[in-house]
């Protein structure tokens, strides 16, 4: 996929439960295009497996999110359903205070070149005025290229509390109640 977050998301998996998701039979698929959800949850659902979507905030998106849901007979508030809040894209949820200087560290340790274009980047990024909108459009411009450092950087933050986005935290527990998963125990390496 083209979004970030279907390169963070297994990432954030493997690192909740301390495996792979494909280890625990978890296959997490990035459906493009917002008329792309229907044929995915009705195979779902005729081999009774269970699904769950972790969704962009924007209006489209919800829309077709609902759009499939009831294509399907599910109600548009599934607790199957993980929307981010706010109208927002994935992008736009993580760049908050708490995830700044970590985002930024690991902006300019993918960009940086030489150990001098490193410092020119440390000294770029410490005087910018609005450096939560430079990183979302850093990150939002360059997709691809961010998705699994993001979740490499997010999960091996010291305060453990903020290792997994609300959101994300959320969708794991969920799958871990339904699915009979052990969360995972202490800290993860």
């Amino acid at each position: 996929g083209e979004q970030t977050e279907d390169q963070a998301l297994p990432i954030f998996a493997e690192k909740y439960w301390a495996q792979h998701p494909n280890a625990l039979g978890i296959t997490m698929i990035g459906v493009g295009g917002n008329h792309s959800y229907p044929p995915f949850l009705r195979l779902a659902n005729s081999f009774r497996i269970p699904w769950y979507i972790f969704s962009d905030g924007e209006s489209e998106t919800v829309k077709a999110v609902h759009n499939a849901l009831a294509a399907i007979g599910e109600p548009t508030d599934s607790l199957r359903l993980f929307v981010i809040p706010d109208g927002k894209n994935f992008e736009e949820y993580i760049t908050t205070d708490e995830y700044k200087d970590i985002l930024i560290n690991m902006i300019i340790s993918v960009c940086n070149k030489n150990n001098h274009h490193k410092e020119v980047l440390k000294k770029e990024w410490a005087d910018k005025d609005k450096p939560l909108e430079d990183i979302r459009e850093e990150l939002s411009n360059n997709k691809t290229k961010y998705g699994k450092p993001i979740a490499e950087a997010i999960t091996s933050m010291d305060q453990e509390d903020l290792r997994f986005p609300v959101l994300i935290q959320s969708l794991f527990e969920k799958m871990s109640d339904d699915l009979g998963l052990e969360k995972r125990r202490g800290v993860v390496s």
